[in-house]
């Protein structure tokens, strides 16, 4: 039953961030599965894993953006809930990307900690609807 899946993936290339996601989502009891790259997710979701959400940073040193990482998503796994957290991206483009259904949320950078978890149990609570 898809509203019993509680597994998060996290991509960042910024490996402090990872653990400040496992402090600040801690109480929602998810299982968290943390990933460096776009290409490196990818290989978590293909491995038989079900996410109900999926997040990711848009801008990585190398590799795909979470923009792109977070379309392939979407093809591979349509049910998740898609939250991209960008700090240079601008409202409008932003936008655009809710429109085209890229994305289900968006947090952006600094991140507020309260908006942040909301966008996860949204997400979560999209998921267990789909």
């Amino acid at each position: 039953m898809s509203s019993l899946i509680r597994r998060l993936l996290f991509v960042d290339d910024e490996k402090e961030l990872h653990d400040l996601v496992d402090v600040v989502l801690e109480d929602l009891k998810l299982l968290i599965t943390h990933c460096l790259s776009g290409e490196k997710g990818l290989e978590a979701m293909k491995q038989d894993q079900e996410f109900a959400v999926v997040i990711s940073n848009y801008h990585m040193g190398h590799g795909m953006t979470g923009g792109d990482f977070l379309k392939s998503v979407k093809q591979l796994s349509p049910k998740s809930s898609r939250i991209l957290v960008t700090g240079g991206m601008s409202e409008g483009d932003l936008g655009e990307m809710l429109k085209k259904g890229d994305i289900d949320g968006y947090a952006i950078k600094p991140i507020f900690v309260d908006n942040f978890i909301g966008q996860v149990e949204k997400g979560l609570a999209a998921y267990a609807l789909a």
